[in-house]
């Protein structure tokens, strides 16, 4: 404590700073979820939480970034990984909270690839599998507080693309379905030791192409894709004891390749995909659901999506 105490200003100096020093306020915080990317794109559209309206940032992504995938740091920053555009890419771009510009990062997943999937922990965000040359079960770590992306020893051991990605952010990242033969196979990753293992309960269906949404310590959600035909299936998965309920009420159409994203204890939001810029929102009291007015701006098949919000 005391060689802390070095580095912070004495009592004196505190109150004549906050005397003459005035702050100058940065932008305002519009808590939201984004859709970036997707279809070969580089538009962002952002629902705002507060009143489910939709705006198109100024900001694009760097590339036509198609499956590429999206996590956030929840106040700080939203990162979209991956994806194809004339070939497959490592870029990682960052949209930053609270004034949306875009950059790109130094760092690059370790492997260039698309069709991945992407969750985060209150330490870092994850990439998951995908396809490079070949389909793999590789996991990326991108460290939050330094902005490195690492890659783990730890796999998802079976090589699957198209898949969803969703997490319960203090304990566990979950990736459900995809190809290469469609699957209902679920696998998780442990923060505290970084294994992976699969669930006991697989998907109610095999498919790929879904979107997944968490509400943190309460429940996760594998949403829509594709089994051979477009579903709009919504599948629920209790947290800490991951049983699965196939919610009565599914999307408001067969959703094949939608993002996910998700308001922290109030609501999760599906939308997009091949075709599709409808936008389905989940109440989290009672998971009923309603159709917004908004639409995205363009159809967007297998945009990255992130939120920015108050939590983790």
């Amino acid at each position: 404590m005391p060689e802390l105490n070095r580095f912070l200003p004495g009592t004196k100096v505190s109150h004549w700073a906050a005397k003459v020093i005035a702050a100058r306020p940065g932008p305002l915080a519009v808590y939201g979820g984004y859709w970036a990317g997707g279809g070969s794109i580089d538009v962002i559209d952002k629902i705002a939480f507060s009143d489910d309206t939709r705006a198109t940032l100024d900001a694009t992504l760097s590339g036509n970034s198609d499956s590429a995938a999206g996590c956030a740091n929840s106040r700080v920053a939203g990162y979209v990984g991956g994806g194809n555009e004339a070939s497959r890419t490592d870029r990682i771009d960052k949209i930053s909270f609270p004034g949306d510009g875009r950059s790109t990062l130094t760092a690059t997943l370790n492997e260039a690839r698309w069709a991945l999937t992407a969750f985060a922990s209150v330490q870092g965000g994850f990439w998951c599998m995908g396809n490079s040359a070949n389909d793999n079960d590789a996991v990326d770590m991108l460290i939050f507080a330094t902005e490195t992306n690492v890659g783990m020893s730890c796999t998802m051991s079976t090589a699957r693309y198209h898949v969803a990605g969703m997490a319960d952010a203090e304990r566990r990242g979950y990736v459900g379905g995809g190809y290469s033969a469609v699957t209902d196979t679920v696998r998780y990753l442990q923060f505290v030791n970084w294994s992976t293992s699969t669930l006991g309960t697989g998907l109610s269906a095999a498919r790929a192409n879904m979107a997944g949404m968490g509400n943190k310590g309460v429940a996760g959600y594998f949403c829509g894709g594709w089994t051979g035909s477009n579903v709009g299936t919504v599948d629920k998965y209790a947290f800490p004891d991951e049983t699965r309920t196939t919610l009565g009420t599914g999307l408001s159409s067969g959703y094949n390749g939608p993002g996910a994203c998700a308001d922290d204890a109030v609501a999760g939001y599906v939308g997009g995909g091949d075709s599709f810029t409808g936008i389905d929102k989940f109440a989290f009291s009672n998971d009923s659901r309603s159709t917004l007015s908004a639409t995205l701006s363009v159809s967007s098949y297998a945009p990255a999506s992130f939120a920015h919000t108050a939590g983790l």
